[in-house]
């Protein structure tokens, strides 16, 4: 099963809406590996799922993305564009 929240627009309730469809499929379908990928520059979704508010997931994001080598999808474009350089 595949799902895609898209929206150019900020501020509509894409990253709410993935979290939520996500957690819910994840409590419905125990036995099943789910793979999310948060495309969105600003990581809400990300930021959710390493901890949210409550849980510190903006400085747990934030500490994969100031290593060395960046643990995020912008991370990897990042190093594939210097290298076609």
């Amino acid at each position: 099963m595949k799902y895609t929240f898209w929206n150019n627009k900020g501020g509509t309730g894409k990253s709410s809406l993935a979290f939520q469809t996500i957690t819910e499929y994840a409590i419905l379908h125990p036995d099943k590996r789910i793979l999310t990928i948060d495309l969105c520059p600003q990581a809400n979704l990300s930021e959710l799922f390493m901890g949210g508010l409550l849980g510190n997931g903006s400085a747990n994001l934030n500490n994969l993305t100031t290593s060395t080598s960046v643990k995020t999808i912008g991370g990897y474009f990042q190093i594939r564009i210097i290298l076609l350089q």
